[in-house]
């Protein structure tokens, strides 16, 4: 038995994935649904990261603390198996990569400045540049037997008049890992029109076999201007943990970045963030390593299943744990499915949720014990043939 089959009931520890379900979807808490929207896992931390927090409880004091050297020596060692190398005074902690990438945005461009990103798009890389009054334009991506692609002519149309790409790298929530031939050319096309290109790197480690990750850093200069957004949270099931680093080789971008943090009194992760992240840093690999051989089974089979069923299609990702299910040529239409989804027990996001150019699709998270993926299962079945 995995250590990953366990079922866990989550609902009393304050989840968003449970506990918002009425908030957010009408469901009450005595319904009996399986929610696979928002990206987190139903799976136990690794035993790796337990260990380390209760090592440092021995200790009874918890006052103030700073990022130990150890930190960003595992981070940067953890980078290095792509092939890039961080410098330490390269980063900067924040509670999270969304929080880092409304910094990057709110201190390194204006308001009324237009923000590129590929749709659809992780919600977000939309919401929080709208909020700061910035003009979001959407350059849809192109779907390419299974996996997104880019028209370059589109995008590069739209960088003309950008000050800013924002970059989802691999792509949530297609799951696409971007070649080192794309990757070169979005950070040409950047460099070109002088557009400063955010990249969100949160689901990098999530890789399945043969695909590599090519960080945009590692092709890029110490003058272009980049700034990389990457955390262990996504990878190791931290997000309520709060940890996540911006990375930038660019002096003037790191000095903008690092002066406005401190003018908002934001001074690093909390101690037991910095002693999770160090722990899967330097020791979580074999269980990274036996999780993605979880995931790709219960993905195998999530696909199998589906894909009996006429007009569905579920994309196979190339990373992370988010399936975007394909259902453009069934009889329904999105409302209907989304309802009837609802009605026999299982919450999932319509593709919509990512844009417009999501309609006629799912995002579907399985990273559940396989049991619930087969009763998930099950239920989307007699959905889809009600």
């Amino acid at each position: 038995m995995s250590q990953f089959d366990t079922q866990y009931d989550r609902r009393p520890t304050a989840s968003l994935k449970w506990d918002a379900l009425h908030d957010l979807f009408n469901v009450s808490p005595e319904e009996d649904v399986i929610p696979m929207w928002v990206a987190d896992m139903d799976f136990p931390l690794a035993p790796v990261i337990v260990e380390a927090w209760q090592e440092r409880m021995q200790h009874p004091i918890f006052g103030y603390s700073r990022v130990p050297d150890s930190l960003y020596d595992a981070m940067i060692h953890w980078q290095q198996r792509y092939g890039w190398t961080i410098e330490k005074e390269h980063i900067q902690f924040h509670q999270g990569v969304v929080p880092a990438l409304a910094l990057v945005i709110e201190e390194l461009t204006n308001e009324g400045d237009n923000i590129v990103i590929s749709t659809p798009a992780y919600y977000p890389f939309k919401d929080v540049p709208t909020k700061l009054k910035r003009h979001v334009i959407e350059c849809p991506l192109t779907n390419a037997d299974g996996y997104f692609a880019y028209d370059f002519d589109a995008l590069e149309s739209e960088l003309q008049h950008a000050a800013a790409y924002i970059f989802c790298h691999p792509h949530n929530p297609g799951g696409t890992v971007w070649d080192q031939a794309t990757v070169e050319t979005i950070v040409a096309l950047c460099k070109k029109h002088n557009v400063l290109l955010i990249s969100d790197e949160i689901h990098a480690d999530l890789l399945f076999s043969p695909f590599e990750h090519v960080p945009v850093m590692s092709l890029t200069e110490k003058e272009d201007r980049v700034v990389a957004l990457i955390a262990p949270t996504k990878t190791f099931n931290l997000a309520g943990v709060q940890i996540a680093m911006s990375v930038t080789a660019n002096d003037a971008l790191r000095k903008t970045l690092k002066d406005a943090g401190a003018r908002m009194a934001q001074f690093g992760p909390h101690v037991f963030a910095m002693t999770a992240a160090e722990a899967a840093y330097t020791k979580g690999e074999p269980w990274l390593n036996e999780l993605m051989a979880y995931l790709q089974t219960n993905i195998d089979y999530v696909k199998e299943q589906l894909e009996q069923i006429d007009g569905v299609r579920v994309w196979k990702p190339q990373a992370s744990y988010l399936i975007w299910m394909d259902v453009r040529d069934c009889a329904l239409d999105d409302a209907t499915l989304m309802k009837r989804f609802k009605e026999a027990g299982v919450i999932i996001y319509p593709g919509t949720k990512f844009g417009e150019t999501g309609a006629g699709f799912f995002r579907m998270n399985i990273a559940s014990p396989f049991a619930v993926i087969e009763e998930a299962v099950k239920r989307m079945k007699t959905a889809f043939n009600a």
